[in-house]
């Protein structure tokens, strides 16, 4: 009898859900460096032991940098048959393999998008490198562009998980909808039609405040960072790609500017980059340190 009492008791507990959760963390945006003008329209960023790749966004060339903690360039590489249509983030697998997503698709008109593989490009002495390339195309798309509430079909975020890649839309929706949809590209499959395998709901009342434009994941894969031009959602206690289920955390930078780039160091820091708008609005490196 007590534990059929015990059973009903339970049957009426409601378990909170840490996606419903949004605690706000207080940290310091550090100023590192401004910049060389080579990178005035940096979009994408990953760490590595030797120092940050880094790549600007469309009609800049298809090149990658390597810079310093300092923001100075130490090399420079050209992809040979990786054209910058929109490349738009940067990340890396284990073995320092390097995946530059060229998925910008701001008018949502595109109708095949590109990730190219580049092989650890520490491992050469050579300025011009060759790439692979993964294409998809958007499974729920039907319209080029679609109609304003269906404007989902942008991405600027993506990271590595298990050997999969994992993107994130850029919510374009008018009126806006405050979701984000959550694809896994597999980097075996050389071409294919993904759909959406989960999507997280950050808010926020316009797409301009709340539009996610850069992604990154710490070392062990246990917290996802994902960036807007004035906020960073920490997300940690998810499973797999269930980031709907996750703990979410709000860092409110207190600064606003076209943040795209960003990346955790080796210590589970974060390096966020901005573009330099009119000669006068960011174009520099930051450094934010987290709470442990």
């Amino acid at each position: 009898m007590k534990s059929i009492i015990l059973i009903i008791l339970l049957s009426h507990i409601v378990l909170p859900s840490w996606g419903q959760r949004r605690d706000t963390i207080k940290c310091k945006l550090e100023t590192v460096a401004q910049l060389p003008k080579a990178l005035q329209e940096i979009s994408g960023m990953v760490y590595t032991p030797g120092g940050l790749w880094v790549l600007n966004d469309g009609d800049n060339g298809s090149f990658i940098f390597l810079i310093g903690d300092d923001g100075k360039i130490k090399q420079i590489k050209k992809i040979a048959n990786a054209p910058n249509y929109d490349w738009e983030e940067l990340t890396s697998d284990a073995k320092g393999n390097l995946f530059i997503a060229d998925i910008g698709n701001n008018n949502n008109t595109r109708r095949t998008l590109q990730i190219y593989k580049v092989n650890n490009p520490m491992r050469t002495d050579s300025g011009r490198i060759s790439a692979s390339k993964i294409e998809f195309r958007y499974a729920a798309q039907k319209e080029y562009p679609p109609k304003n509430s269906r404007m989902i079909f942008d991405a600027e975020a993506m990271v590595f998980m298990k050997d999969t890649l994992v993107l994130f839309s850029k919510n374009r929706t008018q009126p806006y909808t405050g979701y984000v949809h959550v694809y896994q590209i597999p980097t075996k499959t050389k071409s294919q039609s993904i759909v959406a395998v989960d999507s997280l709901y950050l808010g926020g009342t316009n797409s301009l405040n709340s539009w996610v434009t850069g992604a990154a994941i710490s070392k062990n894969g246990n917290m996802l960072a994902l960036l807007s031009h004035d906020k960073i959602w920490l997300l940690d206690h998810f499973v797999g790609t269930a980031f709907r289920d996750a703990r979410i955390r709000v860092i409110k930078l207190n600064h606003y500017s076209q943040k795209e780039a960003l990346c955790f160091d080796h210590q589970d820091n974060l390096f966020i980059a901005d573009e330099l708008f009119e000669k006068i609005l960011g174009g520099k490196l930051y450094r934010l340190t987290l709470p442990k």
